[in-house]
């Protein structure tokens, strides 16, 4: 939806993970967290590709449009975010920094902060790993509001 190649944000998601010092594994999966949903590619390719862990942290990671439809997307992430294996979890912060640094709707912006509080909340295994992505999606967050304040 940005104009830019698709490889941009899962390249930065990728780097994030390494930044909050991922491993292998959760590397390769931030860089094929988003095929299975914008791509034609499946659960087989992935594992094909780069194993069986990896492809179980993309599914992990992949919509199911239908329960969003069902349940609404803050409902559907909440409950994801709660669930999801510790490596999927980070994967999916490091996502969530890159979506709010990258000119969210408020609105949008407003649900990544309500899931954000709804883990911190309801999550009991969260790691230093997780707690320092939460920080910085916090912080952005922040940023964001104080800039938009009066407007």
């Amino acid at each position: 939806g940005t104009g830019e190649p698709y490889f941009v944000h899962p390249e930065a998601v990728a780097k994030i993970v390494i930044a909050y010092g991922g491993n292998d594994t959760e590397i390769k999966a931030a860089l094929a967290h988003d095929t299975m949903e914008d791509t034609g590619a499946t659960f087989d390719d992935i594992q094909e590709k780069f194993g069986s862990t990896v492809a179980e942290i993309v599914k992990e990671l992949t919509n199911d449009n239908f329960e969003i439809a069902k349940s609404g997307k803050l409902d559907y992430m909440n409950h994801k975010l709660t669930t999801m294996s510790k490596s999927a979890l980070f994967v999916k912060l490091a996502d969530i920094l890159h979506n709010s640094t990258d000119k969210c709707r408020p609105d949008q912006l407003e649900r990544m902060k309500l899931n954000i509080d709804y883990l911190v909340a309801n999550r009991k295994d969260l790691d230093g790993r997780h707690w320092e992505l939460i920080d910085s999606i916090m912080e952005v967050m922040g940023a964001y509001n104080d800039e938009n304040i009066g407007d």
